[in-house]
């Protein structure tokens, strides 16, 4: 991450965050253990920075990467999450 981080790639790295606070199947008890322990949400947060950053060079170095910015590929990653979402609550009705 380069460039001055944008919105769509602080959304991205806040959505790992909530992924990593309350995994699947996790619950409010996740949630409360990574409010109340002391230094976790720190954790959880440099956690989510490198997974994020990791992942927009993995998309930079692919040699047919049609973006040019940190934000325009985390615009993408983050559409593509919220789609496979709403999938997933369409098959679950």
């Amino acid at each position: 991450m380069n460039e001055k981080m944008g919105p769509n790639v602080r959304k991205l790295i806040c959505h790992h965050m909530a992924t990593i606070a309350v995994p699947p199947n996790g619950g409010m008890a996740d949630a409360l253990k990574a409010l109340t322990t002391p230094g976790r949400l720190t954790e959880i947060a440099k956690e989510s920075t490198e997974w994020v950053r990791q992942a927009l060079e993995v998309v930079k170095s692919a040699p047919n990467n049609p973006f040019s910015s940190d934000e325009e590929i985390a615009g993408e990653i983050l559409r593509r999450v919220e789609e496979r979402l709403r999938q997933r609550r369409i098959s679950s009705k």
